[in-house]
């Protein structure tokens, strides 16, 4: 976004990425891509779109460019990666992309179904995970974990990470 007291907005950041190709519940193969951030301010959303095109990585405002196969240039929805300084303010759908993030689908379900927001998210403990229906005890300490690093103010994974599976 632009900054305060009229300045320009920030230049885009551009980053190159890996696209593969994930199966969707109903079979069939979607694109996936992924690529990793740096330097960017916990205290500022970010809007973030994947563009793929033949040869060189091609630019579009505030997105992170891939290098595909494809003949023709192809952008993603956008997404917005939300501020990480007070997570406790994250509406449901900010909480969302955090949840996606975590790469644990049935969490991101229920975080979906019961619009967890930042507050809740940061209250959750294990016996709330376990409610959730997150049974592997695996999977509870690596979501625990990242919900302390998101107390603690280390964004708690995903904090540098953009992913679409568009």
């Amino acid at each position: 976004g632009a900054g305060a007291g009229g300045s320009s907005p920030p230049a885009p950041l551009r980053a190159v990425c890996s696209t593969d190709f994930c199966e969707a519940e109903d079979g069939s193969l979607r694109p996936r891509a992924e690529g990793r951030l740096a330097g960017l301010v916990a205290g500022i959303a970010y809007r973030i779109a994947f563009e793929a095109s033949a040869g060189n990585a091609a630019s579009a405002s505030s997105s992170v460019p891939c290098q595909s196969e494809e003949r023709s240039s192809q952008r993603s929805a956008e997404v917005v990666l939300p501020q990480r300084a007070s997570p406790e303010r994250w509406t449901p759908q900010e909480a969302l992309v955090w949840f996606g993030a975590l790469q644990v689908p049935e969490l991101a379900k229920k975080a979906r179904e019961y619009a967890i927001d930042g507050a809740t998210l940061l209250a959750l403990g294990d016996e709330d995970l376990q409610a959730l229906g997150l049974a592997a005890p695996f999977l509870r300490r690596r979501v625990l974990a990242r919900i302390q690093a998101l107390r603690d103010g280390g964004g708690g994974g995903g904090s540098n990470e953009a992913r679409d599976g568009s």
